[in-house]
C-alpha cells in the first residue's frame, strides 16, 4: 500500500487516536519525535564539535526542538537554543520540555520577541541549523519581523535541517513568503503534500520519513486522495515472465513518432519499448527517419505512418504517439484511425499538443488513455495554473472528467488515475531534465501496455522504473552530462532491482 499523504487537520486526530490507542501522554509522541530526529542527527553527522544551532517557535514544533535540544546535549553535542516567542503563547508541552532542559550541561538559550533588535541573535555562519519554528499549523503570511529572521536564516552557509516541516510552509496550501530553504527535512511518518509542489518542495531538501509510533490503524481508516509509491508498491506489479514464451506473449506495440527534424525522438522511444520487454515495436514515422531508426535499433520495424489506415490491428496490443510527430496537417487523420481502436493507449509530446489546438478529442479517449504532459504542455492544455497546488487539482479534476490516466512530469512525477487519487514518483534525479526523457518513458508505458500491464499499473512501473534507471545512470555521469540514451541503458538494471524471489 503507499504511503498515505494525510492533511494536518487529520494527522492530529490520528495522534489523539494514537494517544489513547497506547495509553500514552501527546508529550510522549513529542518524546519519540525528538527521539527519531536525535538518531538521524547523530547517524548523519558524527561530529560532535560541529557548531548546532536550534531555533524554536513555543508550539509544539518547537517542543520538538527542545527534545533534540536536550537529547543531542546528553550526547555531548554543543547546542545553542534561540527561542523565539511567535505567538506570545507557549503551548503546556513546550513549557515541560522546558523544564526538562538541562541546566548543568551549559546549554545557551536566547529569547526573542517581537520588535526585540535582529542583531542580538548570534546567527551561525557555518554550522548546522535545526528549524523547529513552525509546524504543519502555518496557514497565514507571518508579519514582517519574523519572516525576516527566515531571510537571514536563508542567507547563512549552514546546513539546515527541518523538523517535520520547513518553518513558513503550510502543508496543504501556497505561503505568501519564502520558507526556511532547507537541507535536510526530517518528516514524522505522515509526508505533506506541500513536500510534492513544485513551488514548495525545493525548499524541503532532502526528504526522510521516520516513524514515531502513531496508529496504523487510525491511519489506515484516514481517508487520502494523495499518495507516495514506494519499490514496495512497484515490486509486485513487475510480471513474471514464463521460460517457454515467445516475443507474441509480450506484445505488438505501435509507436506513431518522428520527424524530420526529430528523428531521435521515435528512436528513443522504440527502443526504451523493446528494452521494457514488448516482444515486437512498430516505428509509424516519415521515410526520411527510417534510416536513422534502425541504424540504432534494428531490432524496431517501421512503417510509413501514412500507410497506418491499411494496416492489420489486430496484430497491435498497445500504440503511443507524439515523440517528435511534429504538427503536419495529416495529424488529425491518424488521430480519427487510432482513436477508433479499441487498443490502451499512451500520448505524449506533438500528441499532446495537437489535441491542444482540437480540444474537441478529449472527448473521444477511451478510458485509461494514458497522457504525459510536462507543466508547460499541460497548461496549454487545460489552462494556466496559479501554482501546483492549484495544477493538481485541476489535473485530479480533468482525469475524472475524461477517464484518463495523466503523469505531471517532473520531480515527484504525479500520476493521476481517472478516480482522482494522486501517486508522487520518488525515483528520478535532476540530470534527467534533457532532451528525450520524455520520449523514453513513452517508450517504456508504450511497452508495458503492449504486456497487458493495467494501464494504471503501467503508469506507475514506468515512471518509477524510467527514474531509477536515471539514478542509476547517474552513478556514471552526472547531472550536467547525462542524456536520454543514458537512462535507456541502465533499464535493465532497474528491472533487475525490482524482481522479487
Amino acid at each position: 500500500m503507499p504511503i498515505k499523504i494525510i492533511a494536518s487537520p487529520n494527522i492530529k486526530l490520528i495522534e489523539e487516536e494514537s494517544i489513547i490507542e497506547q495509553n500514552i501522554q501527546s508529550v510522549d509522541l513529542m518524546e519519540r519525535a525528538g527521539t527519531a530526529f536525535t538518531d538521524w542527527i547523530t547517524q548523519h553527522f558524527k561530529d560532535i564539535k560541529v557548531p548546532l544551532q536550534i531555533f524554536c517557535g513555543t508550539g509544539n514544533n518547537g517542543g520538538d526542538g527542545l527534545v533534540i535540544a536536550r537529547l543531542l546535549t546528553q550526547k555531548f553535542y554543543t547546542v545553542q537554543i534561540i527561542i523565539c516567542h511567535l505567538s506570545g503563547l507557549e503551548s503546556e508541552n513546550f513549557k515541560l520540555n522546558k523544564k526538562k532542559l538541562p541546566s548543568r550541561q551549559g546549554i545557551q538559550i536566547f529569547e526573542l520577541f517581537e520588535n526585540d533588535p535582529l542583531d542580538q541573535i548570534p546567527f551561525l555562519n557555518e554550522g548546522i541549523v535545526i528549524d523547529a519554528l513552525l509546524g504543519t499549523g502555518t496557514n497565514r503570511k507571518l508579519i514582517t519581523y519574523w519572516q525576516n529572521i527566515f531571510d537571514i536564516i536563508n542567507t547563512k552557509n549552514t546546513i539546515k535541517i527541518a523538523v517535520d516541516i520547513p518553518s513558513g510552509m503550510p502543508s496543504e496550501v501556497m505561503y505568501e513568503g519564502k520558507p526556511i530553504a532547507c537541507d535536510y527535512t526530517i518528516s514524522f511518518q505522515c509526508p505533506k503534500l506541500s513536500f510534492f509542489i513544485p513551488e514548495s518542495a525545493k525548499y524541503v531538501g532532502d526528504l526522510t520519513l521516520v516513524s514515531i509510533g502513531l496508529s496504523m490503524d487510525a491511519i489506515e481508516k484516514t481517508p487520502s486522495l494523495h499518495f507516495l509509491t514506494t519499490e514496495k508498491d512497484i515490486q509486485p506489479l513487475i510480471k513474471k515472465r514464463n521460460r517457454f514464451s515467445n516475443k507474441n506473449n509480450f506484445g505488438h506495440a505501435l509507436i506513431i513518432a518522428g520527424s524530420t527534424t526529430m528523428p531521435g525522438a521515435a528512436s528513443l522511444a522504440g527502443r526504451s519499448c523493446m528494452r521494457s520487454g514488448a516482444g515486437l515495436c512498430t516505428i509509424a514515422t516519415i521515410p526520411d527517419c527510417f534510416n536513422i531508426i534502425l541504424s540504432r535499433t534494428p531490432e524496431l520495424m517501421c512503417m510509413n505512418l501514412l500507410e497506418i489506415k491499411q494496416m492489420s490491428w489486430n496484430r497491435i496490443n498497445s500504440i503511443a504517439i507524439g515523440p517528435g510527430l511534429g504538427q503536419a496537417d495529416y495529424i488529425h487523420e491518424i488521430f480519427d484511425i487510432i482513436l477508433n481502436q479499441d487498443k490502451p493507449m499512451v500520448i505524449d509530446a506533438d500528441g499532446l499538443n495537437f489535441i491542444s489546438k482540437e480540444k474537441s478529442l478529449l472527448n473521444q479517449l477511451k478510458p485509461n488513455t494514458i497522457l504525459t504532459p510536462h507543466i508547460g504542455e499541460f497548461d496549454r492544455l487545460f489552462g494556466p495554473s496559479d501554482n501546483g497546488f492549484e495544477r493538481l487539482e485541476k489535473a485530479r479534476s480533468i482525469a475524472q472528467k475524461y477517464h484518463v490516466i495523466i503523469i505531471l512530469k517532473g520531480a515527484n512525477t504525479a500520476v493521476v488515475n481517472e478516480d482522482g487519487c494522486v501517486y508522487f514518483n520518488q525515483t528520478g534525479n535532476s540530470g534527467m531534465a534533457t532532451a528525450g526523457s520524455g520520449d523514453v518513458l513513452t517508450g517504456i508505458i508504450a511497452g508495458l501496455l503492449a504486456q497487458s500491464y493495467q494501464p494504471l499499473d503501467a503508469a506507475l512501473t514506468a515512471v518509477w522504473i524510467h527514474g531509477l534507471s536515471g539514478d542509476h545512470a547517474l552513478q556514471q555521469q552526472s547531472v550536467e552530462s547525462l542524456i536520454a540514451s543514458d537512462i535507456i541503458d541502465h533499464l535493465g538494471q532497474s528491472f533487475n532491482s525490482l524482481k522479487t524471489n
